[in-house]
């Protein structure tokens, strides 16, 4: 039989899942162990040993589930993660560590699973280059690619062991098994100045958007407790009618679908009511503080969709609105978001686009930009000017953070997004401390300089005519699947885990 055992051990309970498949065909020289293990979480581990043959390692298995005390829907949750990561770490392990040992032994992995395509990112290949560190090493292969009509989408260099070499990983727009790919070895092979080029598999990253279809996924994702009111401290927690028609505008969210309009809530007189109370409150305070670049986008609010003390307007006005001007769309969401599915969602602006394979340390600075930026930001009312201004929609949105955001009482630092990045902020009070930028588009400007400063494995762009990413490297991403699957791994095992 061929056979792999996962054992889990979670707060002294055993989940033995059994994986079979009989044998098609003796082993002969490719029976080959691999004994790897690794954690998912602090009280939960696995140790797996595979003994397999290459030719059918990928093949679908027929699975055999056992458990002790535990309901087959988890179960499966925990197979289904377990076996997608199984499979993409011991291929992660192979390719950097066994592609020799295989050659030796006469054995062949599928060339479509050492180097996969993702079929959204589109045909990538990368080739891994070596040569002399020396001025003009590079310059000389570089014909190589224009001589077979191939553009270069990626260039980086890194030391190689040898003190005296250096490495170039180029990524290109072909496919893996593009006929030019092989003529690009041979000629850079025979060019006197390259010390080994070879054809190397993609980098796996995390699953990220690449269109706007993409984005709809995300806003499902809310962290827990982001539909359900659990906050005890929040006014309306206590007031069973408020939970309700909380609930009944959060559903419109997660019904919507790309390519809809935002469902149209038909608002109660009370909440109208209440609405107008806030609007006579604030409107004044946003014709005195507000930055003009606001105050001509609010008063073509008011004329196209409804912005008045008697209307609430619907966010699928807003939408077409900010859509005919920017090319942008809303959708809405259900709760609160992650700082990157968050970030991820606004893929199409430029702080979105920075957000996309950003590392967790990066990601956390964009979100504290954008808190002190777009949710929190002042500029002056002229360079040089110490009359302040309010651009971010948080204290815009409050007129009591007005208020307290033109006095005396906050500290008010020059707009420097490399420092703000690094500032923490409390949520539930008045900020004490603002950034100032010395105009709107310096407010912009400096952003954009912070966000092209992140170094990241890829960069992407927005391509407008066919309404997607592209990405400049050979990336696979990861099966979108995981990010749900997670949340179901998770919200699973703390029944799992009960005594």
């Amino acid at each position: 039989m061929f056979n792999q055992r996962i054992s889990l051990r979670c707060n002294s309970k055993m989940l033995h899942i059994i994986l079979s498949k009989k044998r098609k065909k003796y082993y002969r020289q490719s029976k080959f162990k691999i004994v790897f293990s690794f954690g998912m979480d602090t009280v939960i581990y696995s140790r797996l040993l595979f003994c397999f043959s290459f030719d059918y390692f990928f093949d679908v298995l027929e699975c055999g589930l056992a458990s002790s005390g535990t309901s087959s829907k988890v179960c499966q949750s925990l197979f289904a993660i377990y076996q997608r990561k199984v499979k993409y770490y011991v291929m992660r392990l192979l390719r950097r560590l066994s592609l020799f040992k295989l050659a030796r032994r006469n054995l062949t992995l599928p060339r479509s699973s050492l180097f996969p395509v993702d079929p959204v990112v589109g045909p990538r290949t990368t080739i891994l280059l070596s040569t002399k560190d020396r001025a003009g090493a590079l310059n000389e292969c570089l014909p190589v690619f224009s001589r077979n009509g191939v553009n270069l989408t990626k260039i980086e260099s890194k030391y190689a062991m040898d003190p005296t070499e250096v490495q170039f990983v180029l990524d290109m727009g072909l496919s893996p098994d593009d006929p030019k790919v092989r003529r690009i070895l041979e000629d850079l092979t025979s060019n006197k100045t390259t010390l080994f080029a070879k054809q190397v598999p993609p980098r796996s990253v995390p699953w990220f958007p690449m269109t706007s279809k993409d984005v709809d996924s995300l806003a499902l994702l809310v962290l827990e407790g982001g539909i359900d009111l659990e906050n005890k401290d929040h006014p309306g927690f206590h007031d069973p009618e408020y939970r309700k028609r909380r609930k009944e505008i959060a559903e419109y969210a997660a019904t919507f679908q790309y390519g809809g309009k935002p469902e149209m809530v038909k608002y109660t007189k009370e909440e109208i009511q209440t609405w107008g109370v806030i609007w006579r409150k604030l409107e004044p305070l946003l014709e005195k503080h507000a930055c003009d670049q606001y105050l001509e986008a609010l008063g073509a609010l008011k004329t196209s969709c409804g912005y008045r003390e008697d209307n609430i307007p619907q966010l699928a006005d807003v939408s077409e609105f900010i859509r005919k001007r920017t090319g942008f769309q809303l959708r809405p969401t259900a709760g609160l978001l992650s700082s990157r599915h968050f970030l991820n969602g606004l893929a199409f602006n430029e702080i979105g686009l920075a957000s996309i394979g950003a590392t967790d340390e990066q990601l956390a600075g964009l979100a504290r930009c954008y808190w002190f930026s777009v949710e929190f930001g002042l500029c002056r009312k002229k360079p040089n000017s110490n009359e302040r201004k309010i651009y971010g929609a948080g204290i815009l949105s409050s007129f009591g953070e007005i208020e307290y955001s033109m006095s005396d009482k906050p500290e008010i630092r020059d707009w420097d997004p490399f420092a703000a990045a690094q500032q923490d902020y409390p949520i539930t009070t008045y900020q004490p401390l603002y950034y100032m930028a010395e105009s709107f588009e310096s407010a912009k400007q400096k952003l954009q300089e912070y966000a092209t400063s992140l170094r990241k494995p890829f960069s992407v762009r927005w391509d407008n005519d066919n309404q997607r990413l592209v990405v400049d490297s050979n990336v696979v991403r990861q099966d979108k699947s995981l990010i749900i699957s997670s949340k179901l791994y998770f919200s699973s095992l703390e029944e799992f885990s009960q005594p």
